[in-house]
């Protein structure tokens, strides 16, 4: 919904613990209103600028316990009343799994927890938005054949953003060196192409030949008014910019390789739970790339 972050909100300046949501948004392309918020939820409405559309978004983070979960139940039940008929999807790390299947081990029978989940997402009348990637969204450190695979993290919607965002869905990425898959809710929109300001990449300004670039390049002569000068200066710069990241091999190309096999790797152990050695083989690769970054972006 947003391709950059312009604005953030925690809501950890309301309550003891600490932040447990964080949020952000590009002002440029939505506008957020926070309609009420507690340790458990942060419930939002979002003005899409481009469509001139609104969607009622509830972000959640549940508890461990599901005791304590029952508060987070009984408050999306009490915005239900408040989004009736109105678009509303909801998201988040629920903490626990909504059907027997979302789980690679355990009991074949429902427990409290289970059944408790179950019967709130009923009572608020919301659905799974159409999915695509992992099946489990969340792991507990495999180690040979004792990890632990589950989609506890959802993304869920009532029947009237079905009908006002056609071609909605989520996407459930590969978690590389988190223990929880990336969550994308993908709503098409219209863009329009704005102009793209100039930016380089932090880690450009720690090459030993960075100062020495931007010198050469803003030595160079240009005749015209003083703001005409500034912007043809920044555009000959880019060029000298993307060829630096290339010096000392393409880092770059390295991470994606890197990343690509490490996606490939956890989308094949999501597909085959009996794959002990592609576990270990995750790991591995997790820690290759933890490393690589450390040593070349940090």
């Amino acid at each position: 919904m947003c391709s950059g972050i312009g604005i953030g909100l925690p809501n950890g300046a309301w309550f003891s613990k600490g932040t447990r949501i964080n949020l952000g948004w590009n002002s440029n392309v939505v506008d957020v209103n926070v309609v009420s918020l507690d340790d458990q939820a942060m419930h939002t409405r979002v003005w899409i600028k481009a469509e001139k559309k609104e969607v009622f978004c509830s972000f959640v983070y549940a508890h461990n316990r599901y005791i304590h979960r029952r508060a987070l139940w009984q408050n999306l039940g009490m915005h239900k009343c408040y989004f009736r008929n109105r678009p509303w999807c909801i998201m988040g790390d629920f903490n626990a799994a909504l059907n027997l299947e979302d789980m690679s081990v355990g009991s074949s029978n429902i427990d409290i927890s289970m059944r408790e989940f179950k019967e709130y997402v009923e009572d608020i009348e919301v659905t799974d938005v159409p999915r695509s990637g992992l099946q489990f969204t969340w792991n507990q450190k495999p180690k040979g054949c004792d990890g632990i695979l589950k989609k506890i993290d959802q993304v869920m919607a009532n029947l009237e953003f079905s009908d006002v965002f056609v071609g909605a869905y989520a996407l459930f990425q590969p978690y590389r060196i988190s223990d929880h898959s990336l969550t994308v809710l993908k709503i098409p929109m219209h863009v329009r192409a704005d102009p793209k300001p100039f930016k380089f990449p932090n880690i450009l300004t720690l090459n030993d030949r960075f100062k020495q670039v931007v010198q050469d390049g803003w030595a160079i002569h240009v005749s015209s008014f003083f703001m005409f000068r500034v912007v043809r200066k920044h555009k000959l710069l880019k060029c000298p910019f993307r060829k630096l990241p290339f010096e000392k091999g393409n880092l770059h190309e390295n991470v994606k390789k890197l990343s690509l096999e490490l996606d490939r790797v956890q989308v094949d152990l999501d597909s085959d739970l009996m794959l002990s050695f592609m576990r270990r083989r995750r790991s591995m690769f997790k820690l290759i790339t933890m490393l690589f970054l450390w040593r070349n972006y940090f």
